[in-house]
């Protein structure tokens, strides 16, 4: 019999974490992500602040924007609602949508839905089958927008080509 040796210990201790929080993760997924595995995963950070880390969930972990995903925000620090509505909304515009009514009803909509945050409270977002998004707080399903043209906007915030954060979305979709 091979005894075992410390650094096996210690790399066992080390990634319990990781894994325990993998697997719970994955216990959460919504029946929306049938067979959803985990696509990546990357941290946000600005300015050498850690915000949050993301997880990327999609069907047998195959990303398709047009079909059923999950993206967990496990946030790293505290913000208001209303900082995150605010935030979302600019990233929204950086893509180049310009539309205010649509922008100040999409504002209204998840000022309904968004919490305020704590360090260690994470957000789901589902894009469902039929291209709306639901949102998860904690375990606790806490709205809907059911506006495609949102969906997809929205989610493009860290997986699509004009995103602000290009590193983590490699991340988020299986690359680097």
């Amino acid at each position: 019999m091979t005894p075992i040796k410390r650094r096996d210990i210690v790399a066992s201790v080390c990634t319990l974490p990781l894994w325990l929080g993998a697997a719970a993760a994955r216990a959460e997924l919504p029946a929306e992500v049938p067979d959803g595995k985990l696509v990546g995963r990357g941290r946000y950070s600005v300015l050498g602040m850690s915000i949050f880390d993301a997880s990327l969930y999609a069907p047998n972990g195959r990303y398709d924007p047009q079909k059923p995903f999950a993206l967990r925000l496990d946030y790293l620090k505290s913000f208001s609602a209303k900082h995150i509505v605010d935030h979302t909304v600019a990233e929204i515009r950086k893509q180049g949508f310009s539309d205010k009514p649509r922008l100040e009803e999409w504002r209204r909509q998840m000022t309904a839905i968004f919490p305020d945050i704590r360090s260690g409270a994470y957000i789901t977002g589902i894009r469902s089958a039929e291209g709306h998004a639901q949102f998860i707080h904690n375990g606790r399903r806490i709205g809907a927008i059911r506006d495609p043209q949102f969906t997809r906007l929205f989610f493009d915030i860290w997986l699509g080509s004009r995103t602000s954060s290009k590193t983590l979305r490699a991340k988020l979709l299986g690359g680097a």
